[in-house]
């Protein structure tokens, strides 16, 4: 098994866009997995923001959204079931 330490030190000698599939990978899993970086569920200012921006992109073109059922085959298609 290997522990949080050994995966960082192989992630760090990763090529950058490596890092970012892994990245990308390991928010898959969590999302899955429901696993959560911020159990108290309590937003930050910086999440805030970026929600709000999203939405207002949304108002402006809302037919620029993607369904969730449309986001979740796309993970399938990239990481395929697990």
């Amino acid at each position: 098994m290997v522990d949080t330490h050994q995966l960082y030190e192989r992630i760090k000698v990763l090529p950058d866009n490596l890092v970012k599939q892994v990245a990308e990978y390991v928010d898959f899993l969590m999302l899955k997995n429901r696993v959560e970086l911020n159990p108290s569920g309590e937003l930050s200012d910086k999440v805030k923001s970026e929600l709000d921006s999203r939405y207002q992109e949304y108002l402006n073109n809302p037919d620029s959204a993607m369904t969730l059922d449309s986001v979740k085959e796309d993970l399938l298609k990239k990481y395929g079931k697990a």
